[in-house]
């Protein structure tokens, strides 16, 4: 499951909070913080790494 993938880069954290969605958030920074860092975050790089390609399935 994508959810375990992202919680388990240590740096996300998700939640699966409806049937077809997922929210992430940062471990050690806000939602600000990540926002301000755009693509270059490390936060952005984690997500990149397990995410490779979404088809609009779950």
């Amino acid at each position: 499951m994508i959810g375990e993938k992202i919680n388990n880069t240590g740096i996300l954290y998700a939640v699966k909070d409806k049937p077809n969605h997922i929210s992430v958030y940062p471990i050690g920074g806000t939602i600000e913080d990540w926002a301000k860092q755009g693509i270059a975050s490390i936060w952005t790089g984690a997500l990149k790494s397990v995410v490779v390609k979404w088809d609009g399935l779950i």
